[in-house]
């Protein structure tokens, strides 16, 4: 018989498991129930006791815990509170700094048990020198140069792309070989004439929406403009086709003609981060670009290329070379970027005497291209500060709205000077003086917009406390607006990979449309139907496959242009 392997006898000490036997109430025991749960307690805690969970045991690892607390708190830092008013300067990359690596293979990054290595490798398999990327302010596109519409093409594409360019810039609004001054006269009556508000009447609306919703949106009017989300929407003045500009995630500016040979698409990049707003000025022939990287720019239709109008720069020692600027000391810092822009309007039409500007740090900006100096810079939100709109016909009066869940109306008139020389004797940002509002309007969710109708009747707001609000006559209003105003429940809940909804009126009628959450897809039109607006319009459609969220009307032909998160486009309208 084999003999049999030693083997090691260990010990069970795991304790038995609760019996429960008598663990089950039974009233015709006796036993009151008070009497069956105390003595179920007990026996619990006798468990846990011999396992050293017991109340004494319990009390020591508290003080263990307590003890360990209180060690980790004395040798614990202070916490150093900022000092009120002062904003630290924004971070800045290594290669804004102008900080250089090592030539070859070098760690980029060591932490724990992830080693990063950069570099480059040689045909001969030798390290070699990474090629040098220029890296300009605060990540910019350049440093204020002009920017070329077709300079994102490779250059031996650019000469075709150039003229493609050019020969759509042409058709977008008064572009022509014509004297400076007959152009500027031609400008002005076409001003007039075409842009001016029309009064609505319930036929001409009517038959406007009927126009609009009976074409069908085909599939070939889904169209791919941008690479990346679309944040802003803007339609070109023209009269015999459509012409669209559409900004995007990462500055590029799509460019859809509906002439154009199989729907052709092109795209500039003058920024370099989000293009926030578009907005085509039918009087100088210019499209302006305000984007989150704090620049503006101007892009001429005549020559297709983008000037920058105004760039913000902080006080940091990266901005010195930008001290002559009037955009200097503008930038808060950390944190700081420009959130909206439009044009300076009189009647609706941009007076080319300045442009608008709000920022991330609650600030409202006005830049005067006359005397090419920000005149304005007053706080007025200690949040971001999403859109601002003027009266048309009240021009100093400004509606602001953003993630202080506040609807502000200021007079412009009363707003201090702001003063740039102070700023560079002290290094210290001071804003303007700001007025208080003399309207408020409160909601239980962040603004996203809230604009003038054209006929500044109306001033319609978009909340993700899901309503549309419009409040009639609000820049003749003082105090609370909350009463009276008419409130429009609505799903603006996008998420966070959806652009925000904004709805937005069209530039002649006191119609507005805006995106929708609902299945099928589709996007609404709302016009007056009695005494309040209504949903009359919806475009669906088996080319309405997405929620497009920023959306435009086109001022003088029955279009409406939906732009969604895909880098699509929805042409309605068209046949």
């Amino acid at each position: 018989m084999p003999n049999a392997s030693p083997t090691s006898v260990s010990e069970d000490l795991s304790p038995a498991p609760l019996s429960m036997k008598g663990m089950i109430y039974d009233p015709n025991s006796g036993e009151s129930y008070k009497d069956f749960v105390q003595r179920k307690r007990k026996r619990n805690n006798d468990y846990l006791s011999s396992l050293g969970f017991g109340e004494n045991n319990l009390s020591s690892m508290q003080a263990d815990l307590n003890r360990t607390k209180a060690a980790r708190r004395s040798s614990s830092k202070p916490r150093v509170k900022p000092a009120k008013g002062v904003r630290e300067p924004s971070r800045r990359s290594g290669r804004v700094r102008g900080e250089v690596v090592d030539d070859g293979f070098f760690v980029k990054s060591d932490s724990g048990r992830k080693i990063e290595i950069n570099g480059v490798l040689n045909d001969d398999g030798t390290a070699g020198i990474a090629p040098t990327k220029v890296m300009f302010y605060d990540d910019r596109i350049n440093d204020g140069e002009d920017v070329e519409a077709w300079g994102a093409y490779e250059e031996e594409d650019q000469e075709g792309v150039k003229k493609s360019f050019l020969e759509i810039f042409s058709s977008c609004g008064i572009s022509s070989p014509e004297p400076a001054a007959k152009k500027k006269k031609k400008a002005k009556a076409k001003a007039k004439t075409t842009l001016k508000f029309s009064a609505d009447n319930p036929a001409s609306i009517s038959d406007y929406l009927s126009n609009l919703t009976s074409s069908p949106v085909v599939l070939e009017r889904n169209i791919k403009v941008t690479p990346d989300k679309i944040y802003s929407v803007c339609c070109a003045p023209t009269t015999q086709k459509l012409v669209c500009f559409v900004g995007d995630t990462w500055g590029h500016i799509g460019v859809y003609d509906s002439s154009a040979p199989e729907h052709e698409q092109l795209y500039s990049k003058p920024h370099s981060r989000v293009v926030t707003h578009l907005d085509y000025s039918p009087t100088s022939d210019k499209l302006l670009s305000v984007s989150y990287d704090c620049t503006v720019r101007l892009m001429d239709a005549e020559t297709g290329v983008h000037t920058q109008l105004l760039a913000t720069y902080g006080t940091n020692e990266a901005a010195d070379k930008f001290k002559g600027e009037p955009g200097y000391g503008v930038d808060e810092g950390e944190g700081y970027f420009t959130q909206y822009g439009c044009w300076d309007k009189e009647n609706g039409v941009a007076n080319g005497k300045g442009i608008w500007l709000t920022s991330s740090t609650g600030n409202l900006v006005f830049y005067d291209t006359r005397s090419g100096k920000v005149e304005i810079n007053g706080n007025v939100s200690q949040k971001k500060v999403n859109t601002m709109s003027q009266h048309p016909f009240s021009p100093h009066v400004v509606a602001v709205g953003g993630l202080d869940r506040e609807v502000k109306l200021f007079d412009i008139r009363k707003f201090g000077t702001w003063n740039q020389k102070e700023l560079s004797k002290t290094g210290n940002w001071k804003t303007s003086k700001t007025p208080k509002p003399f309207a408020t309007h409160a909601f239980a969710g962040s603004i996203n917009s809230s604009f003038f109708s054209p006929s500044g009747s109306y001033l319609l707001t978009t909340s993700t406390a899901d309503v549309l609000t419009l409040t009639k006559d609000a820049h003749l209003q003082k105090g609370d607006m909350n009463d009276g105003s008419q409130v429009i429940k609505h799903d603006n809940r996008t998420g966070r990979y959806l652009a925000t909804f904004m709805a937005r009126w069209h530039g002649r009628h006191d119609i507005f449309t805006v995106g929708s959450m609902k299945k099928p897809r589709q996007l609404e039109v709302f016009s007056l139907d009695g005494k309040g607006f209504k949903c009359t319009g919806k475009i669906k459609g088996d080319a309405v496959s997405a929620v497009c969220s920023r959306n435009c009307f086109h001022d003088t032909m029955p279009v409406l242009v939906g732009g969604s998160s895909s880098g699509r486009i929805v042409v309605a309208g068209m046949d």
